[in-house]
């Protein structure tokens, strides 16, 4: 690949020519280049804005498998990033996350029947919000949205954290409040 002195990249390749001799094919790929970079830019943008939140999301395909998701999720959840990343269904998410959904000390046909439940509403292209108390003691707030392509966008959001992020809108609003003259204030 060369470069130009007006920023073009070039790319050539040799062919040898039927007659005899040697065809040099050029090829401008500053376009391709820049359109790949800005792309993987974009990308790192939007993940690094995603593993800034609070909540966590997950976003699951048509096909029911994991398409996007941030580390807050594989954190609630207590699930690896290799795992992630291996873009698993629906079903094997909630299989490995069984300890913190399922109280062991119930029967197994309970578990079948509470995890097909549970795929099937996370299939459904229905919003909804719940609440989930898991087997260690948090409480999770749970919302599903459905996207315009299929997929289906999930938040869930611990109940403390939840808590003290209303408490700090609430100090924040208050602080406001104080900070007008008292012939502002309502």
């Amino acid at each position: 690949m060369e470069v130009l002195p007006d920023g073009t990249m070039i790319r050539s390749a040799l062919s040898p020519y039927p007659l005899g001799g040697l065809m040099i094919i050029y090829d401008d790929v500053t376009d391709r280049l820049e359109l790949e970079q800005a792309r993987n830019t974009t990308q790192a943008v939007r993940q690094a804005i995603l593993d800034h939140l609070l909540e966590g999301l997950a976003v699951f395909g048509s096909d029911g498998r994991l398409k996007l998701f941030n580390a807050e999720f594989g954190g609630i959840w207590d699930l690896s990033e290799d795992f992630l990343n291996s873009e698993p269904h629906v079903g094997d998410v909630i299989e490995s996350c069984r300890e913190l959904i399922f109280n062991a000390s119930l029967q197994a046909s309970d578990w079948l029947t509470l995890k097909d439940r549970i795929i099937e509403n996370a299939l459904e292209r229905d919003s909804r919000v719940s609440r989930l108390h898991l087997t260690d003691g948090r409480s999770i707030r749970c919302s599903s949205v459905p996207l315009p392509d299929g997929a289906m966008l999930y938040t869930y959001v611990v109940a403390d954290q939840l808590s003290s992020g209303v408490d700090a809108v609430e100090a924040s609003e208050m602080k406001r409040e104080m900070s007008r003259s008292p012939a502002q204030r309502t």
